[in-house]
């Protein structure tokens, strides 16, 4: 990724507060970072869980956020990629229905 002018982020970096290719891992940037310079995201490996989309997702989607629309794209290709979100979207119905806060990837539209 580096050769292709993308910059790489590990725990512990801050990204720069203006939107370049770059690429982050979800478990090292997932929880208090404000991502809302962007406005796109590529998920390669898209994870099963509920909460753990609901932090993805307000990295970017966020009060602040001056882009008309927040686009993830993600990674289906293969059957566990599949399965993965088909199981977050379970559970996170099932947040919602339980704790009555609205969950972002229950509102997102996909193709």
């Amino acid at each position: 990724l580096r050769a292709r002018g993308v910059r790489v982020y590990g725990a512990g970096d801050r990204p720069e507060n203006r939107a370049h290719p770059c690429a982050m891992s979800i478990q090292a940037h997932g929880v208090g970072k404000n991502l809302q310079a962007w406005s796109h995201a590529y998920v390669l490996e898209p994870p099963s869980g509920g909460t753990t989309w609901e932090q993805l997702l307000g990295r970017l989607h966020r009060q602040g956020q001056t882009a008309d629309e927040v686009v993830f794209r993600l990674a289906h290709h293969a059957e566990p990629f599949r399965r993965a979100l088909v199981s977050a979207r379970y559970d996170a119905r099932y947040i919602e229905a339980t704790s009555g806060n609205s969950q972002k990837l229950n509102f997102a539209t996909y193709p």
